[in-house]
């Protein structure tokens, strides 16, 4: 941690994990890992960074790591991922390197096994993946098969698309005698698609066939509607939360004056604007003046957009919006949109869009006419002088420099220093 504090701190420490306890000789888990974390407020993110070292499951070892990271800064970013990410996605500059979870078994020289795992979920997309390679060495013989995908999710309703990779290969003296290779895009279910090549070759024959077939019904299970009068009746909801109102005052304005707070609990949803000053709407459900398809996991029944076109202030007439500039808000676009899985993996996890507008009157209003008056009064109290005060003395701790205008100024009287703060 930083002394002073500036808003960031750094975590380090180390996890231990053991099974069926730490005392046992022969453990069946046994894993350890190295913790890195940056909380780091003043530029508005968090990283926490994991690495396994001297594990092992079952005596097979274990390498990998994972990341976790949060940013609500100016360009919002979520991550949380077990062994790194799709091949195809584009990392962004704050997301770490994280090495894939594996582990790997050995029969002497001759034979090694090594699978590899990962998992990852941002704000557009669910990523797994998982590869497994064997080898064996006979001699000058040498023999691999290789099996591996790497896959994006959706849940509601389920569907997936898998690139998916198979291969087997015989060699000897490094020369090539047999091999079977096959590449090809699964997904589904309903209808279930294979589309890819596979090629086969043996000693100097070699046969390579793409394919591209199709089967299967289509989805039984219909994905979930939400219709667009609920999704307006939850956009206008949102409009009529004081959550969504801020007052703000013009650029450059100095006040010399405060605002009361709020107190009275029945009226604790109003929202205090200066005479000067204007009111922001703000909502964070969809964004506006963009087509909306979706909603979450919700498709809507029927693609819109929502557009705030004009306003009123208390009984003026509408205010036309067309004119301002949208107030922006961070929106993650899967969330709106129907992306294709490369966008998916492409698209920022968050963008500026639409989300409000400034809304202020046109022109000069009435200020209301119930005013409640305060007395100014004000007292001298003398903490020094115990006689009494010479002629055509005031007192005044201001002196010359201010005169209170609005207050009636109270006689001195010597004995308050004593009453107010217990001294004589």
């Amino acid at each position: 941690m930083e002394i002073p504090f500036k808003g960031r701190f750094i975590l380090l420490g180390s996890l231990g994990v053991y099974l069926p306890n730490k005392d046992v000789e022969k453990r069946l888990a046994e894993l350890h890992v190295d913790i890195f974390g940056d909380f780091n407020f003043a530029e508005s993110y968090v990283l926490i960074e994991g690495r396994l070292r001297d594990s092992h499951l079952v005596g097979i070892p274990l390498t990998g790591g994972f990341a976790f990271v949060l940013d609500w800064g100016s360009n919002p970013q979520f991550l949380l991922s077990v062994g790194g990410y799709h091949p195809r996605y584009k990392k962004p500059a704050r997301f770490p390197e994280i090495p894939r979870l594996t582990a790997q078994i050995k029969k002497g020289d001759d034979i090694r096994l090594t699978c590899q795992f990962y998992h990852a979920i941002t704000s557009n997309s669910y990523q797994i993946g998982l590869t497994a390679e064997v080898v064996v060495v006979k001699g000058n013989a040498k023999a691999l098969g290789f099996l591996g995908f790497n896959a994006l999710l959706q849940f509601d309703p389920f569907y997936f698309e898998a690139d998916i990779r198979i291969s087997v290969s015989v060699t000897y003296r490094g020369r090539s005698f047999f091999g079977v290779d096959m590449e090809f895009l699964l997904s589904g279910p309903e209808p279930w698609r294979a589309q890819g090549y596979a090629k086969i070759k043996v000693l100097f024959f070699s046969l390579k066939v793409k394919f591209n077939i199709s089967w299967g019904g289509e989805q039984k299970v219909a994905p979930a509607v939400i219709k667009t009068d609920e999704l307006l009746e939850k956009l206008q909801l949102q409009l009529t939360q004081s959550s969504s109102w801020t007052s703000k005052l013009p650029e450059q304005y100095t006040k010399a004056e405060s605002l009361r707070g709020i107190e009275e609990p029945d009226q604790k949803d109003l929202i205090a604007m200066h005479p000067s000053g204007y009111l922001e709407l703000r909502q964070n459900l969809v964004p506006l003046n963009k087509t909306i398809a979706k909603l979450g996991n919700s498709f809507v029944d029927s693609e819109t957009s929502y557009e705030i076109i004009h306003y009123t202030f208390g009984n003026g007439q509408p205010i036309e919006s067309s004119a301002q500039k949208s107030l922006l808000g961070y929106f993650s676009r899967g969330q709106f949109e129907n992306l294709a899985d490369d966008e998916k993996l492409s698209t920022p996890d968050f963008d500026l869009m639409a989300a409000g507008i400034k809304v202020a009157p046109d022109q000069v209003y009435d200020l209301p006419t119930d005013f409640r008056s305060t007395p100014n009064d004000f007292e001298d109290i003398d903490l020094e002088n115990q006689s009494d005060p010479p002629a055509g003395t005031t007192f005044n701790w201001q002196g010359k420099r201010a005169m209170n205008l609005a207050g009636g100024r109270q006689p001195v009287r010597f004995n308050r220093p004593e009453e107010v703060f217990g001294i004589g």
